[in-house]
């Protein structure tokens, strides 16, 4: 497998059957991947749709789960696939004590030998997902190993929803914790593999059409734009209540030059509890679009007291402190970006790149 290092740390990372070499990206066949999507139907959409806050229905869905798998019977081989189906639903590890219940039926599974391999991959992806909540470098690393790991014989949707949560996780480790990624060659080219991967083998997950959109949003043009709206609408079809999806929303927002819009759409994923700090980025730099810089500055206070090691977050606060005209404090945030940096990335070229880029 691929690796890389960073001190001590080593990572592999997922080997898609279509391993892109270094080069720039190309736009995904979108035209292939709707075909795909009206040809297959998946287990999950088959059970009756899960929406945010319906936890005593999703309470009662674990227990019902966790009975049927504890029983030694025919049905037992129906419930592990609908328990599979249902923890990689964005509305079940969306939810409170979602991920720690998810890892409960893995522990199931895993006693079950003909899903061992299943259970593995569903564990990898959760913990990519917990990771991504939290901005654990180590625990973004060990996700990516152990869905390296994951065996070919397991089920395709939670294979897919591990390769989408490794591209998603390379994309944060590369934008977060660029040093990380020094020995792997283009990772974010290695990414955009695993997402279109994630969606050929389950045109029908949510997931996969979001890791592909935020990916596809790179390109930074109009077609990559509208190709990305096309990913995440389809997203929200499968998912009404996908703040990853919603977050894809708002970005496309800020690209349009619609940062009200896009702090609008913000507003609803920070509605349901502590974002992820891409969340928390978007809002601050939209806040400075609209010329609330103050707001901005007490938004970025908080995400850093949260993620003091992300040096996006010290640059944009950087930033904020120079509109302010407190430049202890901004030359503070650069000293602060630079030393998680190091050498991965020029500091001053963020800054000034943050300038030009995300002026409003």
């Amino acid at each position: 497998m691929p690796t890389a290092a960073a001190g001590e740390a080593r990572v592999d990372v997922p080997v898609t059957p279509k391993e892109r070499p270094a080069q720039q990206l190309t736009t995904p066949d979108l035209e292939a991947a709707r075909v795909a999507t009206k040809q297959k139907e998946s287990v999950e959409r088959q059970m009756p749709r899960l929406e945010r806050g319906g936890s005593s229905k999703l309470e009662q869905r674990f227990a019902e789960l966790e009975l049927a798998l504890a029983k030694k019977n025919l049905a037992r081989a129906e419930a592990a696939k609908a328990a599979l189906a249902f923890c990689v639903s964005y509305a079940v590890r969306g939810s409170r004590g979602g991920r720690s219940r998810a890892l409960g039926l893995c522990a199931q599974l895993e006693q079950l030998p003909e899903h061992e391999a299943d259970a593995a991959g569903l564990r990898a992806g959760v913990i990519l997902d917990e990771a991504m909540q939290e901005a654990n470098r180590d625990g973004l690393l060990a996700g990516l190993t152990a869905t390296a790991q994951v065996d070919e014989s397991a089920d395709a949707g939670v294979r897919a929803f591990g390769l989408a949560q490794a591209s998603q996780a390379l994309a944060m480790l590369a934008e977060h914790f660029p040093a990380t990624l020094e020995e792997i060659d283009s990772p974010l080219e290695r990414a955009f593999g695993l997402a279109e991967e994630a969606l050929a083998l389950a045109p029908e997950l949510a997931e996969a059409h979001v890791a592909l959109a935020q990916l596809v949003l790179l390109h930074g043009d109009h077609d990559a734009m509208r190709d990305a709206e096309t990913l995440v609408r389809r997203a929200l079809e499968l998912e009404p209540h996908h703040d990853g999806a919603t977050f894809t929303l708002a970005t496309l927002a800020y690209c349009r030059h619609d940062p009200a819009r896009a702090l609008e759409l913000l507003a609803e994923i920070q509605a349901h509890g502590a974002p992820r700090p891409q969340v928390q980025l978007l809002a601050a730099r939209a806040q400075r679009a609209v010329k609330a810089v103050a707001e901005a500055d007490a938004t970025l206070q908080r995400a850093i007291a949260a993620f003091p090691e992300l040096a996006a977050l010290h640059v944009e606060a950087h930033v904020v402190a120079r509109l302010l005209k407190d430049d202890e404090r901004a030359a503070r945030h650069r000293e602060r970006a630079a030393d998680i940096l190091g050498d991965a990335i020029d500091v001053d070229d963020a800054i000034a790149l943050c300038f030009k880029g995300h002026s409003g």
